[in-house]
C-alpha cells in the first residue's frame, strides 16, 4: 500500500535530524511492507536551515517541498513560508497526478494551508485522509496578540479553514483529547483517536540505580522555554527559600546568557543553566533529579508538551502549570505530581515542598513504570499504525 505522510515541522532523520512522531510512524509502515512518500518542507523548522536528504531505507521516498526560510518562529517570514509551502505542495500533487494514487494520506497540522491542500486533494480523488492535530492554529496565536477580540475577527478565515479541514477529513487524530474536544462539533461521528507523542521510555536509566540519596542537595529541573523568561526568574527566586535545593534550567539555547545575567544581577544562588542537553545525556541524567517543572502560560491549557513525557519516563514527579486540560487530569488521577497556577510563587514553593517530601525513590520508580506502560513511543506508533490501516480498509 502506498501512503503519503506530510509533516512540515518534525525532524527528518534521513536529513540528519532527530526522529520524531511522523518518522516513527513512517518506519512502522515500512516495517510492515508498505511504501511511504514522506512529504516535508525543504527548510528545517528545528535547525533553521535548508535540508539535504541522505540515505533512505527501502520503501521510503522523501519529498522536500520548496519554500522560504525564516529566522524567528513568530514572524511574517514564517507565515509567508507556509503560504509558499502550500503552493509547492499543490504543484507537486499535480505532477504526480498521473501516477497511481496513495491508499492513505496522513497530514500533520499545523500548518493549516498545506493540510487544506491535502484535504481537497483527498476529497477530489476519494482517498482517505487522516488529519493529525498537534497544535490549535489559529487559536494559539491569540495568546501572543493584543486586542484578542479584534484579532479573532482578523483571523476568522483561518478559524474557518481549520474547521473545514476537520469536516473534509476521513478521520481525526490528535496528541491529546483536548484538541478533539475543541473540534467535537466538526468531528461529529467521524473516527477519532488520541496517540500521544510519547518518548523512548526504555532508554532512560532505572531511577533505583542512580537516584540521589536523601542527605544530598535536592535538584529540580526546568526544561526551558525562553518565552517564559520572567517566570523562570520567579522560579529561581522561589528556590532561594530552600537551603538544600538547586534548580537546573536546560534548553534555552541562545537565550541562556540573557537569563544567566538576570540571575546574576539579582544574586540568586543555586541556579545552573545548561543551554542544551543531548538525548543520550537526558536518558542517564534526568532520572537523578527530584522533580520536573513545566511552565506554560494560562492560555495554553490545550497542551501535553514533550517535556512531560521526558519527566515521566525519567521517573520525576511533575510541577505543572497547565490547568484545565488532559495533563492536569493525568497528573491528578495517577499521582504524578501536582498542578499549580502559572506565576504564583507561593504555590510554586508549596508544590516543590510537596514533591520533595511525598515522592521517595519507590514513587519515582512507580512513575517510571507508569510511563513505560502508557507513553512508550514504540508502542504508541504500533497502535497508531494499526488504527490507520483500519481507516484505510474501511473506505
Amino acid at each position: 500500500m502506498k501512503v503519503f505522510i506530510f509533516s512540515a515541522f518534525d525532524g527528518v532523520p534521513w536529513a540528519g535530524e532527530v526522529s520524531m512522531r511522523y518518522a516513527a510512524l513512517t518506519e512502522e509502515f515500512i516495517r510492515n511492507g508498505h511504501e511511504v512518500i514522506y512529504i516535508t518542507s525543504s527548510f528545517s523548522h528545528i535547525r533553521k536551515e535548508f535540508r539535504k536528504v541522505k540515505d533512505t531505507p527501502s520503501g521510503l521516498k522523501v519529498v522536500l517541498l520548496k519554500t522560504k526560510s525564516y529566522s524567528k518562529n513568530y514572524s511574517i517570514d514564517r507565515f509567508l513560508s507556509y503560504q509558499y509551502l502550500a503552493v509547492s505542495l499543490n504543484n507537486w500533487l499535480n505532477t504526480v497526478s498521473a501516477e497511481p494514487p496513495p491508499a492513505l494520506v496522513i497530514g500533520a497540522s499545523p500548518p493549516l494551508e498545506t493540510n487544506y491542500v491535502l484535504a481537497k486533494y483527498c476529497r477530489k480523488n476519494d482517498i482517505p485522509f487522516i488529519y493529525d492535530i498537534q497544535d490549535l492554529w489559529p487559536e494559539e496565536f491569540l495568546k501572543f496578540l493584543p486586542a484578542k477580540g479584534v484579532q479573532r475577527i482578523i483571523l476568522k478565515p483561518y478559524f474557518s479553514m481549520a474547521e473545514r479541514i476537520v469536516e473534509m477529513s476521513t478521520a481525526i487524530v490528535s496528541i491529546l483529547s483536548d484538541f478533539l474536544d475543541y473540534y467535537k462539533t466538526q468531528i461529529s461521528d467521524k473516527p477519532n483517536s488520541v496517540f500521544h507523542l510519547g518518548t523512548d521510555t526504555t532508554k532512560y536509566q532505572n531511577v533505583a540505580d542512580i537516584f540521589l540519596s536523601d542527605n544530598k542537595m535536592k535538584t529540580v529541573i526546568a526544561m526551558g522555554n525562553s518565552s517564559y523568561g520572567n517566570h523562570l526568574i520567579k522560579l529561581a527566586r522561589v528556590v532561594q527559600h530552600f537551603t538544600d535545593l538547586k534548580l537546573i534550567i536546560i534548553g534555552l539555547n541562545e537565550k541562556s546568557d540573557h537569563i544567566k545575567k538576570r540571575i546574576e544581577k539579582e544574586k540568586l544562588h543555586n541556579i545552573e543553566i545548561i543551554p542544551w542537553m543531548a538525548e543520550t545525556e537526558k536518558y542517564s541524567g534526568i532520572p537523578a533529579f527530584n522533580a520536573g517543572v513545566i511552565l506554560f502560560a494560562p492560555g495554553s491549557k490545550y497542551a501535553f508538551p514533550n517535556r512531560a513525557f521526558t519527566y515521566f519516563a525519567a521517573g520525576l514527579p511533575v510541577i505543572n502549570t497547565i490547568r484545565g486540560g488532559e495533563l492536569e487530569k493525568c497528573i491528578a488521577e495517577n499521582n504524578l505530581g501536582i498542578s499549580v497556577n502559572f506565576g504564583e510563587e507561593n504555590q510554586m514553593k508549596d508544590a516543590i515542598e510537596y514533591c520533595l517530601n511525598h515522592f521517595p525513590v519507590q514513587e519515582h520508580q512507580r512513575i517510571q513504570d507508569y510511563a513505560k506502560a502508557n507513553f512508550d513511543r514504540a508502542d504508541i506508533y504500533k497502535q497508531y499504525y494499526k488504527w490507520a490501516i483500519e481507516i484505510a480498509k474501511d473506505q
